[in-house]
């Protein structure tokens, strides 16, 4: 039987001087609590996860539904291990524990939205200027397909999205080494 949902009611807090420990009076039981809730199993995501032409044309029907918008593509996927914060014991479960931490409310909307990071525009000088892009593609790609693709394998097993992008590269490094 799945325990009932915690809710900050259901523990009294000391005012004042727990405030500076960061932590309910009866810590334990807090944390017993949390540990005892069953969280529900996820749902399968509607991306694949493989280095394939099929995944890559399922991958972009799931992003076109999505308006081509992968934030609203991972919304829409919020109850599979794609959702902001899937990792995590629902927000409303950690609230008794967290609650007095000052801050709490900033990591509850990173469990609820993801991880928001300002990122600064690039001039077109700076991305001239940017070494990596001056340097081109590392020899080791188009002189070692099969490294390429065994590295690109790993990083989509592991949550990677691909997309037409990574099939187009291991097409060409593979048509590269092929025509030499």
């Amino acid at each position: 039987m799945k325990p009932q949902l915690l809710t900050l009611s259901t523990y009294p807090f000391c005012a004042g001087a727990e405030l500076k420990n960061y932590q309910p009076s009866n810590v334990i039981d807090v944390i017993k609590d949390i540990l005892s809730y069953e969280s529900s199993c996820p749902a399968k995501p509607k991306f694949m996860f493989e280095l394939s032409e099929e995944a890559t044309m399922k991958n972009y029907l799931v992003m076109k539904q999505a308006k081509l918008d992968l934030g609203k593509a991972i919304e829409a996927q919020s109850k599979s291990p794609l959702g902001y914060g899937s990792e995590f014991k629902l927000p409303e479960v950690l609230e008794p524990l967290f609650r007095l931490h000052p801050n709490w409310e900033r990591v509850k909307s990173q469990l609820q939205r993801g991880s928001i990071r300002p990122l600064d525009n690039l001039s077109k000088e700076d991305r001239i200027a940017d070494k990596a892009l001056v340097f081109g593609n590392h020899k080791q790609a188009t002189e070692n397909p099969e490294l390429l693709r065994s590295l690109c394998n790993k990083d989509v097993t592991h949550m990677a999205i691909p997309s037409f992008f990574h099939w187009n590269v291991l097409r060409r490094s593979i048509a590269y080494v092929s025509t030499r």
